[in-house]
């Protein structure tokens, strides 16, 4: 008896592609800039390791020489030295199963949306490990000295200064020295969204097809995502909220199918002689802030989100101004 099976409708070779890409053109990250794709580490990726090793060459320092006539003038040749950043390799996969009784039931085929949902999933699982991964950014130890900009109070009566505005903005922004305005997007959490829109700050610009539906804020793009990172202040439980600021192109990416990217299966005797079928989509990826390197020691083969959050596994090896990225906190 022939049947249409999960099989029949998802080929390898042409479905992996197709959500690598529907991935990236379904994130706000993508889309504003922040995130780019990296040629070497796509390379590197191809090499295989937990790991990938990209040095660099720091900028000639030092101060001149004065020259002379004199023949016991000296001039003292100084050095170039190398350093390397890390990026670590993320390796995840996702599961889907569905009874051949349920889809009869249902009037409708559970793997047929599957097949349909796996790339806007997959888009929200990039934005969670990148936010995480920017967690533990600003968590470093260098970057949260430097790169944070906390406004944020825990009086019992908040002050409007505490509150997301333009000198706020514009204090996080300057964290970068005169390279501040190499920040061009910023994500927020939808309350400080609100506050936005409510203070008639936001301006609209059309996207090609002559809709106003792009946000911004003092010419940067705004991203917005309840992922972002909140808390509460000590004494008064007054809620804090994390807005991130980029420069374009502030994280590389690459990805690399693994020896099975997408894999089904079939138990015929499963769910009482029903059956049942099994869906598997594995993903290998990088999301590297450049100027940082992965100093962690993940507990598995590959970082959890937590790992990746964790400020203790991350070391600043760029100069401050190098790395476009600061973080403002506020009430809201």
């Amino acid at each position: 008896m022939a049947y249409t099976q999960v099989t029949d409708v998802i080929i390898p070779e042409l479905f992996v592609p197709y959500t690598i890409e529907e991935t990236k053109e379904r994130s706000a990250f993508w889309r504003s800039g922040v995130v780019t794709d990296d040629a070497v580490i796509q390379g590197k990726m191809a090499n295989g390791g937990k790991e990938l090793h990209l040095p660099f060459w720091h900028d000639l320092d030092g101060d001149d020489s004065v020259t002379s006539d004199n023949d016991t003038s000296t001039i003292t040749p100084d050095k170039i030295d190398a350093a390397e950043q890390v990026a670590v390799v993320l390796r995840r996969a996702k599961s889907f199963s569905s009874a051949d009784l349920a889809a009869a039931l249902a009037g409708d085929d559970p793997m047929r949306v599957v097949a349909q949902r796996i790339a806007p999933y997959w888009s929200r699982r990039f934005q969670t490990a990148l936010l995480n991964t920017l967690n533990g950014v600003f968590a470093e130890t260098n970057m949260a000295s430097e790169a944070v900009y906390d406004v944020s109070s825990d009086a019992a009566s908040v002050p409007s200064g505490a509150y997301i505005d333009g000198p706020q903005v514009i204090k996080a922004k300057g964290t970068m020295g005169d390279a501040m305005d190499d920040i061009r997007v910023m994500a927020v959490h939808s309350v400080v969204y609100q506050r936005l829109l409510e203070n008639d700050l936001i301006e609209f610009l059309r996207d090609s097809q002559g809709r106003a539906t792009i946000p911004t804020y003092m010419g940067m793009n705004l991203v917005v995502s309840d992922a972002l990172p909140t808390g509460t202040t000590s004494t008064n439980n007054n809620t804090t909220y994390t807005s991130y600021l980029f420069g374009p192109g502030a994280v590389g990416y690459g990805e690399i199918a693994p020896r099975t990217p997408v894999e089904v299966d079939r138990d015929a005797l499963a769910g009482d002689g029903e059956g049942i079928e099994y869906f598997v989509n594995r993903r290998h990826f990088c999301l590297h802030p450049y100027g940082m390197k992965w100093a962690g020691t993940p507990a598995g083969q590959s970082p959890t989100n937590g790992e990746l959050s964790t400020g203790g596994n991350w070391v600043r090896v760029f100069e401050r101004k190098n790395i476009p990225l600061a973080a403002l906190i506020t009430n809201g």
